[in-house]
């Protein structure tokens, strides 16, 4: 690990597990908890992408109104209450 290292704490399960993982590749455990800590942050930057680039910033009523007047499709109707 790199000279800036940080020590953290988990539970001893999880830290079998990661060393089960990583023994099966034939690298340290620090080795294996910091791809998986690297491919997971890589997950939550790409989903926050993904979302980020959808998000239009209208209100939600106004995205409805686009939607015209069809009436529902079958099984989509509104119970009455």
């Amino acid at each position: 690990m790199s000279a800036s290292s940080s020590m953290i704490a988990l539970p001893e399960s999880l830290l079998k597990q990661a060393a089960l993982c990583a023994d099966s590749l034939g690298v340290s455990t620090e080795q294996w908890l910091e791809i998986a800590v690297a491919e997971r942050l890589r997950i939550e930057e790409e989903t926050a992408g993904f979302f980020a680039a959808r998000a239009t910033g209208r209100p939600f009523s106004e995205i409805l109104k686009g939607a015209g007047n069809n009436p529902p499709d079958p099984g989509d109707e509104l119970e009455a209450s």
